[in-house]
């Protein structure tokens, strides 16, 4: 894990959402990632794009409701197209920090209403993994989808032992966290709390 600073996202006021999605997608030939596609609308119910974008977007200031191992996600300041969020979680997730420890990050979030988008950088962590990431809400053939789109700075060839554990601990472990996590989405959005979480976090 010797690529932090190469991958290390710099915040430029400068760049538009466009340019911001590509500094992500261009590391994807180097570095290891980790893809989800969930859809929203089955098997027995009908959830819209637009409640369950709402969702995301209360996910990205307020991740402690629908992650169970963070432990608080606050508000640390605006940021060009969106905000910095600084994240604690619970013991070593995904290898973020030593086991004995909290892991502690702070991230930029990007927010595009028009493609009901957000971006994640994580800048700072006391751990040796930095993740990108795309969560994005699309609506297909009248069906609901919430796509994921994750990159962390391990390379897809290392050969290091510290590399190759953590790729396959992550992606044993990946897709049941994200069950969970998307099954809280889904309650949240049919939810009476839908609407009052939403403009106290935006409106």
């Amino acid at each position: 894990m010797k690529n932090f600073e190469t991958f290390k996202h710099v915040i430029n006021p400068n760049k538009n959402f466009t340019e911001l999605k590509q500094e992500i997608l261009n590391k994807d030939a180097v570095f290891f990632t980790f893809d989800y596609k969930y859809d929203i609308s089955k098997p027995d119910n009908k959830i819209s794009a637009e409640n369950f974008w709402k969702v995301a977007q209360i996910k990205s200031k307020n991740a402690s409701l629908f992650v169970d191992e963070i432990l608080s996600c606050d508000f640390a300041e605006s940021a060009p197209l969106g905000f910095v969020r600084e994240i604690t979680m619970s013991g070593s997730d995904a290898m973020q920090a030593k086991s004995t420890e909290l892991s502690r990050i702070k991230e930029r979030v990007v927010i595009d209403e028009e493609t009901k988008t957000a971006l994640f950088f994580q800048l700072e962590t006391n751990g040796k993994i930095l993740l990108n990431a795309t969560n994005q809400v699309v609506e297909e053939n009248n069906n609901v989808y919430f796509f994921g789109h994750y990159v962390y700075n391990v390379l897809k060839n290392s050969q290091e032992s510290d590399d190759i554990a953590f790729m396959k601990n992550l992606s044993q472990q990946f897709l049941s966290r994200m069950d969970v996590m998307i099954d809280k989405m889904k309650l949240f959005a049919t939810s009476k709390e839908l609407e009052k979480t939403y403009q106290q976090l935006f409106g």
